[in-house]
């Protein structure tokens, strides 16, 4: 069964990079002062787009609270996990490859197995480095 997120979140609006209509729920990165684009693989997290904007309108981000994170489950993703930006912006787990430092935009308060759709995650981005075993 799928939660919801609940209580406050801390949204900013930006001006989209582009057409971002088809990107909600993913990963976005600042791309120029106050512009925001879908963010690519490993690359550093603003938040979460919650909305759908059309080109050069104005896009609300999640950048603190709960949000609903769109996620690729090839690595199976287990509540507690961080979840980092993919290519397209879409949501994956932080591996834990030794000695890795990753960019990450939160931690997953909902687990999916498999296969691709949305969680809940926490949005609080930041870095982690994984220790050497």
């Amino acid at each position: 069964m799928a939660i919801l997120p609940h209580g406050m979140t801390e949204d900013v609006t930006y001006t989209g990079s582009g057409d971002l209509s088809a990107s909600q729920y993913h990963i976005v990165k600042l791309s120029a002062a106050g512009v925001v684009a879908i963010a690519g693989a490993g690359e550093k997290c603003q938040g979460v787009l919650k909305n759908k904007p059309t080109d050069g309108r104005q896009a609300s981000v999640v950048t603190d609270g709960e949000a609903l994170v769109y996620v690729d489950a090839t690595t199976a993703i287990n509540v507690g996990d961080r979840i980092m930006a993919a290519s397209g912006g879409v949501g994956v787990k932080v591996p834990a490859t030794a000695a890795t430092k990753s960019e990450f935009v939160g931690t997953a308060l909902e687990a999916k197995a498999s296969g691709t759709g949305t969680i809940v995650v926490d949005i609080e981005p930041g870095v982690i480095t994984t220790p050497a075993t």
